[in-house]
């Protein structure tokens, strides 16, 4: 046992922890052994401690404490949690473990390797939310440079003047920045399997200032997408001056604690791991709990499964979300694309069978105004085969309304010349099917043309781009955001596609939805509504859902003689 706050007790995987535990056990003739730095308890057979770490039999008990010192140990609340609620628990089970009546109750590969990693990266996120909170009070100018980075980069609404939510506010801000930063050093480990040429990533001793660490960092990331010609997106994912990536070394203690976490991500040495383990693990790693524990929210697998089960007919289907966030819609339109072409009914020209990876990604395009989510829609998509050489995901990380078919909608590596690739443009094509949960903007918080925001993102751009490109729609000033991403967004949606949009279900009936509706049915086949009283199709929603399914359609009789399904 080992308590919170000191050197070895960051966390319960430290391999000097886990390799004296495992010592004493021998000595002692004891098959299991644990260790436990009071916030997360694990439990190892000894019986099969001598594998490659990803084979050992192991299981993890968190008990949410989040202690970060070890005065926070004595705590009443904490000693009564422990005795009353922790231990019973834990005893009960592990005497069913040691009757051997639980045979199978270690945890699978991926599982052990990111309790791990969650393990390690507490002590860094701590760490940098604690530095964040006293910068931006020591630091005028700084905590509002920090706010700016949260409001206008990340898109996240921050209260600066209420205590708590600054706080949820900067606990996010780390984990976000850190949760980054993890991804790229086992994305880096993950190809060295195939260039060994890479050096493995470590701090050197040399290297003692923050600063010095992130460029050594980023010398390391180039070095990868120079050696493979490929990844630039998830290495490098900041287009602009990366203001906010170096602060994770700024703290005291901040480079001991990445030194940790290299540490522990070296001694799985990913070089010995299956391909399906590692696809996995980041599978695991980018899935809708961890990017929740990391502050990111998510919409539910199975409405997004509804949606797109709606407008994804073919396997040659191209698809968009237009504001992706971290990609679930896509995620899941890459499976049921690979899918229905596996499918006898799939007919010649809809796809050849059995799509490859690389085939499904050049059809579905994603769109995120955001760094983080766009960051993690690339890492999804690439995911899916993480050891093919021709990975390119098409996220743009830009704002939807700036997409225009006389520009790229993206850029991918194209061509080899020498060591590099020759960027290639990535045209707007027409859209089989448009998907999506666009953001839930109340209308007072678009920014208007006099106030300090980019001219695309105001009020007065998005109410212009719509009317330009379906005359006569004229949205109201009270429309909420996501009511511009439907005409927006149907600009490249071909004559017969499908769409479908998991939004507020207040544009049915409030008056600046009529416009809408309006559009609606002069240019689609309204096919369902879709709304649940019962299941919260948004996370943690405040506001009343529901998924909208048209067919765009320029017969005006057969829209009138259409049906629509209300359910």
């Amino acid at each position: 046992v080992k308590l919170p706050g000191t050197l070895e007790g960051h966390s319960p995987y430290n391999d000097d922890l886990v390799k004296d535990a495992a010592t004493k056990a021998d000595n002692l003739g004891c098959r299991y052994f644990f260790t436990w730095n009071v916030n997360r308890f694990v439990l190892f057979d000894r019986q099969k401690y001598d594998v490659p770490p990803l084979d050992r039999r192991i299981k993890d008990w968190s008990l949410g404490l989040q202690l970060s010192k070890p005065a926070d140990v004595g705590r009443p609340d904490v000693l009564a949690y422990v005795r009353d609620k922790f231990l019973p628990g834990f005893l009960s089970e592990f005497a069913e473990i040691f009757l051997e009546r639980k045979p199978d109750w270690g945890m699978p590969p991926d599982d052990i390797f990111i309790k791990s990693l969650e393990s390690h990266l507490e002590w860094p996120m701590l760490l940098t939310r604690d530095w964040l909170a006293v910068e931006s009070e020591r630091d005028r100018t700084f905590s509002l440079r920090l706010l700016g980075w949260m409001t206008d980069e990340q898109q996240w609404t921050v209260l600066r003047g209420d205590p708590t939510e600054w706080r949820h506010a900067l606990d996010r801000a780390a984990q976000t920045l850190c949760y980054v930063l993890s991804n790229r050093i086992i994305f880096y480990e993950a190809i060295r399997v195939r260039q060994p040429g890479l050096p493995k990533l470590a701090i050197p001793p040399r290297i003692a200032d923050g600063d010095a660490a992130y460029k050594h960092f980023q010398r390391r990331f180039q070095q990868a997408v120079e050696a493979t010609g490929d990844y630039e997106p998830l290495f490098h994912p900041q287009e602009q001056k990366d203001w906010a990536g170096p602060l994770i070394f700024r703290s005291p203690g901040a480079l001991d604690a990445w030194r940790a976490v290299l540490r522990s991500v070296e001694g799985y040495n990913l070089r010995t791991v299956p391909h399906d383990v590692v696809g996995k693990i980041f599978q695991r790693l980018i899935s809708p709990e961890e990017r929740h524990k990391f502050g990111q929210h998510f919409t539910h697998e199975d409405v997004v499964d509804v949606i797109n089960a709606f407008c994804i007919r073919r396997p040659d289907a191209v698809v968009l979300d237009p504001s992706c966030g971290s990609g679930s819609f896509l995620v899941r339109a890459y499976h049921r694309k690979a899918w229905l072409s596996e499918q006898p009914s799939a007919a010649p020209g809809e796809g050849r069978y059995h799509k490859s990876h690389q085939e499904l990604l050049q059809e579905i395009f994603g769109c995120d105004i955001a760094l983080f989510p766009a960051h993690l829609a690339t890492l999804n998509l690439a995911a899916r085969q993480i050891e093919k050489e021709e990975n390119y995901p098409l996220i743009a990380r830009r704002n939807f309304f700036d997409v225009d078919r006389g520009q790229p909608f993206c850029q991918v590596p194209g061509a080899r010349v020498g060591k590099h690739r020759e960027m290639r443009d990535v045209p707007v094509p027409e859209f089989h099917a448009i998907v999506g949960n666009p953001p839930y903007v109340r209308q007072e918080l678009i920014p208007r043309r006099d106030q300090r925001a980019p001219v695309s993102q105001t009020k007065e751009y998005l109410q212009q781009l719509v009317s330009d490109a379906w005359p006569g729609l004229e949205l109201s000033g009270r429309s909420d955001l996501h009511c511009y991403f439907w005409p927006a967004a149907c600009r490249f949606l071909r004559d017969s596609g499908y769409f479908g949009f998991l939004t507020s279900s207040s544009w049915l009936d409030v008056e600046y939805g009529f416009p809408l509706q309006a559009w609606i049915l002069c240019h689609f086949k309204l096919i369902a509504i879709i709304e649940s009283t019962d299941e919260p199709w948004f996370e943690a929603a405040r506001v009343k859902t529901c998924a909208t399914l048209l067919q765009r359609c320029r017969d005006e009789a057969k829209r009138m003689d259409n049906k629509v399904r209300f359910v």
